[in-house]
């Protein structure tokens, strides 16, 4: 498996690399799930439900050591919690589900 900051989190975590893949495969789905809603919340304006979602996706993927999933929910994240629709919002929406789209099951 090659995941950016895969042997940062193998050692944070404690765990092998059979128990991270099997994390990662949970994470996937969630991700999927969690990004849908993100986006269903940005186009909807509800900032405080973006927030949450973000702020969700973000832990996640930082605990496993998926440092640009993590980055852009917390660009996400920071964003949405000010009230105010921004570019950054719909920026980095567009790239957390391009990026997302790249993972494979």
């Amino acid at each position: 498996m090659t995941v950016p900051g895969i042997e940062k989190a193998l050692i944070r975590l404690g765990i092998s690399e059979e128990v991270y893949a099997e994390l990662f495969v949970d994470f996937q789905v969630m991700v999927r799930e969690k990004a849908g809603l993100l986006k269903e919340a940005i186009a909807a304006a509800d900032l405080a439900q973006a927030t949450k979602l973000a702020h969700t996706i973000k832990g996640s993927a930082a605990n496993l050591g998926i440092d640009e999933i993590a980055e852009l929910a917390r660009v996400i994240e920071c964003s949405s919690a000010k009230g105010v629709m921004t570019d950054d919002i719909t920026s980095a929406m567009h790239c957390l589900a391009a990026r997302i789209a790249t993972f494979t099951s």
